[in-house]
């Protein structure tokens, strides 16, 4: 039975046009099997209350992409399947990564929600049992469906609580003199003006015509539709923690930092191999224009609460919070002889960046282009800022402590993405005192994602030990 309609948002709108056509693909690993009835249960209890994962996508208009989501009535058999696998298999973690792949380039039944779930009672590495999400990017980004699953959890420690998102605090001092005041206010609206303006003629630029440089990591265009390798790596956050109070940073900073590095000493490696980089030249970088897309929320910060009463109450949704609702940064790669250099640098970048406003204007001129040349305009421009770099980066914040999901206790939440002109797309996730490390990466560019997980690893460890050493072994 349909009970209302709401109409899909501009940005979500262009998800659907062909050349820019994404999905989400979020891999849960469980620390028990999977009741799969019970799992079931758990989720009609909660997230198929949520709007979006109980409505279709009802096409108004095909030719100018206007949609609405109409309310309905969900069959959870439809959205979730169990897979007949043998659980003894010889290679499990591979057996995940394979159908991971497998599953994102088929394509999502728009004759139900779109969102689908596969359970695998297989044993790996990290847990005892896997699901496997697929949802539609057009029914929200990562804050949105991380918020979600928040509101659909309990704290493992108490189940009768909700999880708590951790929300940044920025602290802002304040001079005491009227006239201080506003210096303050006018050097910093200056600033702001100055890298928006400047942010805004870069992205312009590179819209137009400053692409990256061909590089063993810049998908061509011929390999657009080429299958993705999904893979992750668990690192500790308190080590993260350790380095960026050492270094006076964020989070953020340390893992872009440490990602850097790994794609330096991957291409280093992929040039050395065809004679074009010596072993100790740092040119290789220089003299080719290698960049990242950083993704950046632009909302307030989501409440589980509210998502929480959205499903138990029958609420709606809080207007400007879910959907997609992002922007990015671009920042040029670099290579550094000193390690804790990558660091410094992404930290003085990212400083800088965060001044300006630049994604903010990239979001208002989607919108422009849409009003102004309807849907599939707005989509080739966004794909075509994304087709003009190497690399994506995204950074959501998880729950700070062990949660019940679907009446199972979760170890890791792996997200990621399919659907982006990039031949490495980055997501880090927070989850306890955990930090996952997820990467897409186009199999005919990249044969071994896991070498770049390496790299990660070993580049974290060594920073550790400095920054360790540094305090007197403390």
């Amino acid at each position: 039975m349909v009970q209302q309609e709401d109409p899909v948002s501009p940005p979500s709108r262009i998800l659907h046009v062909p050349c820019f056509d994404l999905c989400v693909l979020v891999v849960m690993g469980f620390s028990t099997p999977i009741d799969v009835d019970y799992f079931k249960k758990c989720m009609e209890q909660t997230i198929i209350k949520h709007p979006r994962f109980s409505s279709l996508l009802d096409i108004k208009d095909k030719k100018r992409y206007k949609f609405a989501w109409k309310r309905t009535r969900v069959n959870i058999d439809d959205h979730v399947f169990v897979p007949d696998i043998d659980p003894n298999m010889e290679y499990p973690d591979k057996f995940v990564e394979d159908f991971t792949s497998d599953l994102s380039i088929k394509p999502l039944d728009f004759s139900k929600p779109l969102w689908e779930v596969y359970i695998l009672n297989l044993k790996i590495s990290d847990a005892n049992s896997v699901a496997v999400f697929r949802i539609h990017h057009s029914m929200g980004d990562g804050v949105s469906l991380t918020s979600l699953f928040l509101a659909c959890g309990k704290k493992a420690c108490d189940p009768e609580s909700l999880p708590v998102l951790q929300t940044k605090k920025r602290e802002v001092l304040k001079p005491r003199k009227l006239t201080d005041r506003f210096g303050l206010w006018f050097w910093s609206s200056l600033l702001t003006f100055y890298y928006t303006l400047i942010e805004s003629i870069k992205d312009l630029a590179t819209l137009t015509f400053l692409k990256d440089t061909n590089n063993p990591l810049r998908q061509p265009k011929l390999l657009d539709q080429a299958r993705n390798r999904y893979v992750h790596r668990i690192i500790s956050l308190d080590d993260i923690k350790l380095i960026r109070k050492a270094l006076n940073t964020t989070i953020n900073d340390v893992l872009l930092g440490a990602t850097q590095f790994a794609v330096c000493e991957y291409l280093k490696k992929q040039y050395e191999s065809c004679g074009e980089a010596n072993k100790n030249s740092i040119d290789f970088i220089k003299n080719r224009r290698i960049r990242f897309a950083i993704a950046v929320n632009l909302r307030d910060s989501m409440s589980v609460e509210g998502l929480s009463d959205v499903m138990e109450k029958g609420k709606e949704l809080e207007p400007g919070k879910w959907g997609n609702i992002v922007g990015s940064y671009t920042i040029p790669l670099k290579k550094f002889d000193d390690p804790l250099d990558y660091i410094r640098d992404v930290k003085a970048t990212m400083d800088k960046k965060k001044m300006s406003h630049s994604p903010r204007v990239q979001n208002f001129l989607m919108r422009l282009v849409m009003v102004l040349f309807g849907a599939q305009a707005a989509a080739r421009v966004t794909r075509g800022l994304f087709s003009s770099l190497t690399v994506g980066v995204s950074n959501v914040v998880g729950p700070l402590e062990e949660i019940i999901l679907f009446g199972h206790p979760v170890c890791y939440i792996s997200p990621t993405a399919r659907g982006f002109p990039l031949g490495l797309i980055m997501h880090y996730h927070s989850y306890d005192k955990k930090m996952i490390i997820s990467m897409a990466a186009n199999e005919q560019l990249i044969r071994d994602p896991h070498e770049l997980c390496d790299y990660m690893q070993k580049y974290l460890e060594n920073v550790k030990q400095i920054v360790v050493q540094s305090l007197g072994g403390k």
